[in-house]
């Protein structure tokens, strides 16, 4: 008897997993059939905020990079992106002259976004970013100061924009960092992004050229 119930047993789990593995198949085929890769660029407008931002003003600059909306019903979808954002502020010396602060990043974002059949959507996640490199130019010249900042920034994200049904769109995202990015653990500075720019999706698989 022992035999024979181990027997079904083994049966059934060997039934379950394979339904199991058909199901995640499924639903991963659904899920990439229905998605869109894309490119962005645009411009940035960033500063430092924090207890210690004193001074300082927005710099202008600019990001570029890719994304992969995937959907997960008509009208959520996850979207990861990964984007080259140059950013910083600018200073007052005291003597009327400015330098600026460059920070260059390679931000990796985890967007959820919620799609309006108009093409309009919203977004939130949280963000990551490497620190690429860290100089603050002055009369011309830069001097590398990648030592005093950390290596990693972390930000949430707040995002909108709107995709046309022929891929084309624009895009406005806030980036409020949490994180302090010197390498001081009694500062306090932490970055502010505002990016502006186009988009453009690849392929009509899914998502918003079909809501449209």
């Amino acid at each position: 008897m022992e035999a024979i119930w181990l027997g079904h047993f083994f049966k059934l789990k060997t039934l379950i997993m394979k339904r199991l593995i058909l199901l995640l198949l499924f639903a991963s085929s659904t899920l990439f059939a229905t998605a869109q890769f894309g490119v962005k660029l645009g411009v940035n407008i960033s500063n430092v905020g924090g207890d210690d931002a004193v001074d300082n003003k927005a710099l202008i600059g600019y990001y570029i990079g890719v994304y992969y909306n995937a959907e997960i019903s008509p009208v959520f979808s996850f979207q990861p992106e990964l984007v080259y954002s140059a950013e910083g502020a600018k200073y007052d010396d005291g003597s009327g002259d400015d330098f600026k602060l460059l920070l260059n990043y390679l931000k990796v974002t985890a967007l959820f976004r919620y799609n309006l059949p108009s093409g309009l959507f919203f977004a939130t996640g949280p963000q990551l970013g490497a620190l690429m490199s860290a100089n603050v130019k002055a009369d011309g010249e830069k001097v590398d100061v990648k030592d005093q900042f950390k290596g990693t920034n972390f930000a949430w994200s707040f995002a909108s924009g709107y995709m046309s049904a022929g891929g084309i769109g624009f895009y406005v995202r806030y980036d409020y960092g949490l994180a302090n990015i010197v390498d001081d653990a009694e500062a306090d500075l932490k970055l502010r992004n505002i990016s502006i720019g186009l988009r453009y999706n690849f392929g009509t698989g899914g998502g918003e050229a079909r809501k449209r």
